[in-house]
């Protein structure tokens, strides 16, 4: 089980740093720590445990290290959360913070743990880290195919 959501953490990093820290040039390179910000799930012990050791792994300092209050319904790998509920739990509350500690200019990418729903219950449906690269604003159902 930890294993799962292990790897789970893992595979949601590689693809939200892929994601939003594409530049739209040739060369590539990695995020820095100074550029990204790691979402942890307070009430998730694994989400906590895992989310340190990325931290003290990448070297991402505590100012980038962001704690979020999540329901527990949430805290499991297949749970959904509502387009409101992504803007009330995590959205404005990671927003706030990064104007707070003064880091929106230099924030290229948010950097999940584990214990956060993966799927935004609309239609078509929308993964956590969809929702979070198209800047909380979906396209309209239409568009998608």
């Amino acid at each position: 089980m930890v294993l799962c959501r292990m790897v789970g953490f893992w595979l949601r990093i590689v693809f939200l740093v892929s994601l939003l820290g594409w530049q739209g040039t040739v060369s590539a390179r990695g995020q820095l720590s100074c550029e990204v910000v790691l979402l942890i799930n307070q009430n998730d012990p694994v989400s906590v445990w895992i989310g340190h050791l990325y931290a003290a792994g990448r070297g991402v300092p505590p100012e980038r290290v962001i704690k979020l209050d999540l329901p527990a319904v949430f805290q499991r790998a297949d749970s959904t959360i509502t387009p409101e509920e992504f803007t009330s739990y995590i959205w404005n509350p990671v927003l706030q913070k990064l104007v707070e500690r003064g880091l929106s200019s230099t924030t290229l990418a948010w950097v999940y743990s584990t214990g956060f729903p993966t799927r935004i219950a609309m239609t078509p449906p929308l993964s956590l880290t969809g929702m979070t690269f198209v800047r909380n604003q979906p396209p309209e159902p239409d568009l998608v195919q």
